[in-house]
């Protein structure tokens, strides 16, 4: 059973379920509709060949009936909802498709009356005549052509330690620093480490408060959805966990 023995099978043994599985799933879904979590499962395990193991134990003493019923439930709770969202997309496209279907039948239906109007000619100018003003001449002499000496040693007012001069009344543009983007970046990331560090623990205590809360609520249909859920974003925030620790090191 699931490559495993009654005897060794334990609660984080993970069912690998066929094709044909799934397929009696969906269909106990489809038949079953709302109560497919509620109704009595002993018809779906003896389709799915898991009957028969109410008064077997595993080397823990715990009831293989009872792990395999556990696993059955996830399964279906996370097939309903991918059964749902099937059915979602199937109904946006077939509202896309009536759409289009819409908008050409539409369009043949304009095209026959566009093509009966007359068509308005008018003339075309080739050359528009120039009705902006001419800017007046600058009677100022430009500054880009005056010289200031420099002394050879020490610096004047408004010059740099390199030599070059800095003309006040000149826009020199912005200030250039020695630092490269590349730099920044990087201590930008050294000083974030920490921050991604305690965001993700933060995390982890966080799912592990709510798996516990979890635990401690009155097994039913809710509960078991939660319970899925829940560990569903654990694998995620352990994906994340090591997507951060690659980003930190690398």
């Amino acid at each position: 059973m699931f490559s495993t023995t009654a005897k060794n099978l334990t609660s984080n043994i993970p069912f690998r379920w066929t094709s044909g599985q799934v397929a009696i799933f969906e269909d106990w879904i489809y038949f079953k509709a709302s109560c497919a979590t509620t109704a009595d499962l002993t018809p779906l395990l003896r389709a799915l060949d898991l009957d028969g193991y109410e008064d077997i134990e595993n080397m823990y003493g715990e009831c293989v009936h009872d792990l395999i019923i556990t696993k059955v439930r996830r399964k279906l709770a996370r097939t309903k909802v991918t059964t749902q969202t099937e059915n979602w997309l199937e109904k946006v496209e077939q509202d896309v498709q009536d759409h289009t279907s819409e908008n050409d039948t539409r369009k043949t239906m304009v095209e026959p009356l566009l093509k009966s109007l007359p068509r308005v000619h008018t003339t075309f100018s080739p050359h528009r005549p120039n009705t902006l003003p001419t800017p007046a001449p600058n009677p100022r002499p430009s500054n880009l052509h005056r010289h200031q000496e420099v002394p050879r040693s020490g610096t004047v007012k408004g010059s740099s330690r390199s030599g070059s001069v800095l003309d006040p009344e000149l826009d020199n543009g912005p200030v250039r620093t020695s630092r490269s983007r590349h730099v920044d970046g990087y201590s930008t990331r050294t000083r974030k480490h920490n921050n991604l560090e305690a965001c993700i623990e933060k995390l982890k205590e966080a799912m592990a408060d709510m798996s516990l809360e979890i635990s401690r609520l009155p097994y039913d249909v809710e509960s078991c959805a939660l319970d899925t859920a829940a560990y569903d974003t654990g694998l995620d925030v352990e994906h994340l966990d090591n997507l951060v620790k690659e980003y930190i090191v690398g």
